[in-house]
């Protein structure tokens, strides 16, 4: 009986840490592991989930794209892993991001208004038409990302990498403020580029 029991209680974990990040950056206890788990297929199936607790959750690969699917703030998405996903067209409002994996994933019209994100990776995602309005951005990699006509007003860049980005037609207005943020080998296109303190 209490062989059975232990098994139970081992296969509940396995599946839970199974539906979590593997390189999670924050300590999740069995209770977290338990409710993330709830709230993973609330996203996949109502793409709906206000005030979730998806801390280091598995969303990778997944469609999640629509226009009506509003993150806003009381989400938790820190350390989450949506590399490969397709979010085009969510919005993402007034959230704290960090940590998040958003390799290779299409965020394509994608709104990231009033947000603030950090270590979070673009890396190969497509960002095209994307905006970032009013967003805190610090240590950040927009590696070989396509940013075309991405719209960054009055956003504040930190220590990020915009490495390869495709950047033809983006937007970076005055209220603009980069720091320490390096473009090498970007492509750029007509900018405004005022108020830029970068290491081309």
């Amino acid at each position: 009986m209490k062989i059975s029991y232990l098994i139970v209680l081992l296969t509940s974990s396995f599946i839970c840490l199974s539906q979590a990040s593997a390189r999670c950056p924050v300590t999740l206890t069995d209770s977290d592991l338990e409710e993330i788990s709830k709230n993973r297929p609330r996203i996949i199936n109502d793409k709906s989930c206000p005030d979730c607790d998806l801390r280091c959750a598995d969303l990778s690969r997944l469609d999640l794209s629509s226009e009506d699917l509003t993150f806003t703030n009381g989400i938790d998405l820190d350390g989450a892993d949506l590399r490969g996903a397709n979010l085009s067209r969510i919005k993402l409002w007034g959230v704290t991001l960090r940590n998040v994996d958003f390799r290779e994933a299409n965020l394509a019209g994608a709104s990231f208004n009033h947000v603030l994100l950090d270590g979070v990776d673009f890396t190969d995602a497509k960002l095209e038409g994307a905006s970032f309005r009013g967003s805190w951005l610090n240590n950040i990699k927009f590696v070989n990302s396509d940013l075309r006509h991405a719209k960054f007003e009055s956003t504040r860049l930190w220590n990020s990498k915009m490495e390869k980005a495709n950047l033809t037609f983006t937007t970076l207005p005055g209220e603009m403020f980069i720091v320490a943020t390096t473009f090498r080998r970007a492509i750029v296109g007509p900018l405004n580029w005022v108020r830029l303190y970068n290491r081309l």
